[in-house]
């Protein structure tokens, strides 16, 4: 069992942080507050804490004067926000007269406007903000910072910006790079004729224009000079530390970028998203490539840079945020850009958008085998309200109703997420790394990635999963062997008494099953059935092996 999912090794103090200005406890495993009737509860079924151990927590907790959810207030002092412990999450707040109403989704924001104020949302009714809440749940309230220091804030970025940058003077190895990324790395970030434009000829133009996209660029093609270098470790290493030092002198810029987000620079910022995912994957696969597969499950399960935070990450985008970089930004992408986005849609890199356009919602689009799958993952075992539960039921991993409800949510999305691509592409070679990380990622709530990031065996259950999707990567550099270890590292934290519920993935990505799979799980028809499958052969080749050998 993972420390996080079990963290008594933690003092009090440490896993239930006090705040006496608002009189909560934020549980920092979960990143929210917990009521104060329900911190027993909250240590026994989330963290699955026995009796035993849980008194400490509980002593320490009775000395404190706590307020009910409903008493609890927001900051009143602007400089108080982002409240420390609790996630920052982008979002949107209504501008309509004496409406304080708050959401993290455009599509929640214009049902909000329907309902509430009789008509159709426009772009000039709503505006980007970074949000937080203390509860979760039935409880949750979001609350953001004052319009006026919002503004204050604008004001002092925009003097940033307008203010001379520096500019770069390219040395001759920086030269190389950008010549091999026009040669050979833009190469691999097209996917049809229109990408291929945007990756070959428009770049540039951004790069010269935007100090933070020419660092990402830089960035990107040293990690590709190391990816090719795999035959000459000092080499390797020398661009490795090369895409590094690109990487953070981007990333301050890129900062200020999206904290005021315009026409100008709007192309750059969608630009520098797909960039930071390149890197971010490429930069994982490097590292796990240094601990050794073996060893990527034994250092907590967590390869740095998929979707797991890094003890060590510099450079946060979200100091407060419990995602990495790259899908903080996917995910938030939305409201970052949504005043400028019709600009975006008319403007030069209009064809990357599309990570942002896919809609999964309909009953109808649900894959019934996967779901079936999943769910069957859900401990039978009931919590008894009035006894403890005894040690053999702790170890069978008994589950909340909050967690199972959680859990569930992020099934369906996942099963409608097989479902989506199955449909869209009945050619599963012509799926791309942005098909992949635009459906379920950026569908799942945030309890699910508190629950990931805590390494409960739900949310490990569903990204294994998840890693047939991720699969499809493999064929590009910069993902090269993610999945499978991913799938590894996963393996590695469940340990045996999950060992059943990982059997389908496992058995496609890692074991034989992998072409029999490739036709059944996406649908895939004559032409990707014929896909070479990494040194398997082809996809038809397998599945007629199969069914000849049973």
């Amino acid at each position: 069992m993972s420390a996080l999912s079990q963290p008594d090794h933690l003092s009090p103090s440490e896993l239930l942080r006090y705040l006496p200005d608002y009189g909560v406890i934020i549980c920092t495993a979960c990143h929210y507050a917990v009521q104060p009737q329900a911190i027993s509860r909250h240590l026994k079924e989330i963290h699955r804490i026995l009796r035993s151990h849980r008194r400490k927590y509980t002593e320490y907790v009775a000395g404190l004067a706590l307020r009910q959810p409903q008493d609890v207030v927001s900051p009143r002092n602007p400089l108080d926000f982002p409240v420390r412990y609790l996630p920052v999450e982008p979002g949107f707040r209504c501008k309509a007269p004496n409406c304080e109403y708050m959401c993290v989704s455009c599509k929640r924001m214009e049902a909000h406007w329907r309902s509430d104020h009789g008509t159709k949302a426009l772009e000039r009714d709503f505006r980007p903000v970074p949000l937080q809440t203390f509860f979760r749940g039935n409880l949750l309230k979001y609350f953001t910072v004052s319009e006026s220091i919002l503004h204050k804030e604008g004001q002092t970025v925009s003097r940033i910006k307008q203010s001379p940058s520096r500019k770069r003077v390219l040395s001759s190895d920086d030269v190389a790079l950008l010549d091999h990324y026009l040669q050979h790395t833009a190469q691999s970030f097209s996917t049809d004729a229109e990408t291929h434009h945007i990756w070959r000829t428009v770049m540039p133009t951004l790069a010269h224009a935007h100090s933070f996209v020419l660092y990402g660029v830089l960035a990107c093609a040293a990690h590709h000079k190391a990816y090719l270098a795999h035959d000459k470790p000092e080499l390797k290493q020398d661009y490795i530390l090369r895409a590094c030092a690109y990487q953070d002198a981007a990333l301050p810029e890129f900062r200020i970028a999206i904290e005021n987000v315009s026409e100008a620079n709007c192309d750059a910022i969608i630009v520098f998203a797909y960039l930071l995912v390149v890197y971010s994957f490429a930069d994982s696969r490097n590292e796990s490539r240094s601990l050794g597969i073996n060893n990527v499950s034994e250092s907590n399960g967590n390869p740095p840079g998929l979707f797991f935070l890094s003890t060590g990450e510099n450079n946060r985008l979200q100091p407060d945020s419990i995602l990495p970089n790259w899908l903080y930004l996917l995910r938030g992408g939305c409201s970052m850009i949504c005043d400028v986005w019709e600009f975006i849609q008319i403007g030069p890199v209009r064809a990357l958008t599309k990570a942002w356009e896919t809609d999964l919602e309909g009953p109808d689009e649900r894959d019934p085998e996967i779901l079936a799958r999943l769910l069957d993952v859900i401990p039978t075992a009931a919590i008894s309200s009035t006894s403890e539960i005894d040690e053999a039921a702790y170890n069978a991993e008994v589950w909340s109703d909050e967690v199972k409800g959680v859990y569930t949510t992020a099934a369906i999305q996942l099963s409608r997420s097989f479902a989506y691509l199955r449909k869209t592409f009945p050619d599963a070679s012509q799926i791309t790394t942005w098909d992949i990380l635009r459906v379920w990622p950026m569908e799942v709530s945030m309890e699910y990635m508190a629950l990931l990031q805590q390494g409960h065996p739900g949310a490990l259950i569903l990204l294994a999963h998840y890693c047939v999707l991720l699969r499809y990567m493999e064929r590009y550099w910069y993902f090269e062997g993610q999945a499978e270890a991913l799938l590894q590292a996963i393996r590695g934290r469940l340990g045996e008494r999950w060992k059943g519920s990982l059997e389908w993935p496992v058995g496609v990505v890692l074991g034989d099953q992998r072409a029999v799979s490739e036709c059944a799980v996406m649908g895939a028809t004559a032409k990707a059935d014929d896909m070479r499958l990494g040194q398997r052969g082809t996809c038809r080749k397998h599945l007629q092996a199969s069914l000849t050998s049973n």
